[in-house]
């Protein structure tokens, strides 16, 4: 478990067969018990236990069935579910209560809530918290998911840069759903717009691209593209973005190098606060659905509020000189605000800070990406997409933001991960990391057969590409190996992917 100030996220394990052993390995004692006759019972129950609490109706605990994923290394499936913790005295009363804890005796643990609940869960449940460090677990854990888990790495991108990912066949993946409304959650121009004479064109054009980005009226990319995990792994060192109640930043530089850097107040908790004061919403997922029909624009100031317009090339008049700020200007503040105007802009008001925040982190520890994880960013799409405009935006393009699948989940998961293998736990995701890279090796190493095709026959950009960092001709296979790609019926082409002269090709 992981018990936030607002969450309290649950991982447990289910293997292919309660009757044979997960894990043949002396050091993983947990894993390797599970035949045992507590563990089966345990396991019975608790499996029984979820499935009727989880599916019935108004329910405070919430499977995430979408996230339930296969592990080849552990042999068995890893499921995830949360309640708020606000809940957390109803749910200890109700599983004492109900009896199904009885052959559960340790439960590991990490967050606030390891230390708060710890005695009233052994008074009431007989249960002992195994506790874990909260940023230790979250570091794990995440590496997990991204060496482990399959498309678990992705980001969004501008759909109309025409060089917009290290994968182009991930552009097939783009949601159409993601798309912005003109009256919703973007700021696009209206379609009553002149077009642009050549000679405004061509002023256009000569106009910088770092200007360019400050003109633009859309304030989120909305093309999602998977990341693969050599290009993750190849970007030591990276900033993680933790949003939760609050928000911790921290420097990864190494495998179980990290240290905490910097954070704010104003997180997950401040917005849903502040929601349960502004709204009538009783769930987290209900105000994200309100602010997906919002405009911001009826409560925030902008430019052209303070201007009549731009600010020169400098600014554009839609962009927010202080957010909540209109209603200042209104002798009734909340006239022609509707509850998804106010859902919006408190949103967009978090998400801006914590994306600048980061920004300015990078800049200082010089780190080019920023994976942002955390229950906040659960089924939020909305700041998922304005932070990878943001970090685009504020750097001129020299960083990326990055998002995972599993977001809020890794601080549970990598606390399983040492209630499972306890100090084996750093050897554990060592190995890991290793068949990975292995199995990378063998599939640069042994490419599959296909038919030959003379340039001219290629299709588009549907190749596979690799990481620049395995092109470098050290391979023990002695290969130096090239992503060629056809640009012509001429037969000419490009080379992509290396810094070795063309002769070496």
């Amino acid at each position: 478990m992981d018990v936030g100030g607002t969450l309290a996220k649950i991982v447990y394990f289910q293997p292919n067969s309660t009757t044979v052993p997960i894990v043949k390995r002396k050091s993983s004692e947990s894993l390797a018990q599970l035949s045992s006759p507590d563990h089966q019972a345990a396991l019975e129950q608790l499996y029984t236990y979820v499935d009727k609490s989880s599916s019935a109706a108004q329910s405070s605990l919430i499977r995430d069935d979408g996230l339930t994923i296969y592990s080849d290394y552990l042999h068995g499936s890893l499921n995830f579910l949360h309640f708020e913790t606000r809940n957390m005295v109803a749910a200890i009363n109700h599983l004492s209560a109900a009896s199904v804890t009885d052959h559960i005796k340790t439960v590991g643990c990490t967050g606030g809530g390891a230390h708060k609940y710890s005695s009233i869960i052994h008074d009431e449940l007989d249960i002992t918290l195994d506790k874990y460090d909260e940023l230790g677990c979250l570091v794990q854990g995440m590496m997990f998911a991204l060496l482990n888990f399959p498309d678990e790495c992705y980001t969004y991108r501008n759909c109309d840069d025409p060089v917009s990912s290290d994968n182009e066949a991930n552009d097939a993946k783009a949601n159409p759903s993601d798309l912005p409304s003109s009256e919703s959650t973007s700021d696009v121009a209206s379609a009553g717009e002149q077009k642009e004479t050549p000679s405004q064109q061509k002023k256009e054009d000569d106009i910088p691209v770092a200007v360019k980005r400050w003109q633009k009226d859309s304030k989120e990319y909305t093309k999602k593209v998977t990341i693969s995990l050599p290009t993750v792994q190849s970007t030591l060192p990276y900033l993680v973005v933790n949003i939760g109640s609050g928000v911790s930043i921290l420097k990864i530089s190494g495998p179980g190098k990290y240290e905490r850097v910097s954070g704010t107040s104003l997180g997950g908790g401040t917005y849903w606060g502040l929601c349960r004061l502004l709204t009538k919403c009783k769930t987290f997922d209900e105000v994200l659905d309100l602010a997906e029909n919002g405009d911001a624009g009826t409560v925030d100031m902008l430019v052209k509020d303070i201007y009549g317009g731009d600010y020169g090339n400098m600014l554009s008049g839609s962009m927010v000189a202080s957010s909540f700020g209109k209603l200042v200007m209104k002798e009734n503040p909340l006239e022609n605000v509707r509850v998804e105007d106010l859902a919006l802009a408190m949103l967009m008001m978090i998400t801006n800070n914590i994306g600048q925040i980061a920004h300015l982190c990078a800049q200082l520890h010089q780190c080019s990406k920023i994976f942002f994880v955390g229950s906040f960013l659960r089924h939020n799409p909305i700041s998922c997409r304005r932070l990878a405009f943001a970090i685009d935006f504020w750097s001129a393009g020299s960083m990326e933001a990055l998002f995972l699948q599993h977001e809020g989940y890794f601080g549970a998961l990598g606390t399983f991960l040492y209630s499972a293998f306890g100090e084996e736990t750093e050897r554990i995701m060592a190995e890991t990391q290793q068949q990975q890279e292995k199995a990378k090796k063998t599939k640069i190493s042994s490419p599959e057969k296909t038919e030959k095709k003379r340039p001219t026959d290629l299709p588009g950009m549907e190749v596979e590409t690799l990481n620049p960092a395995e092109l470098d001709g050290t391979s023990d296979t002695g290969l130096s190996l090239w992503l060629v790609v056809d640009s012509g019926t001429d037969g000419s082409f490009q080379v992509h992917g290396s810094k070795l002269p063309k002769t070496t090709c």
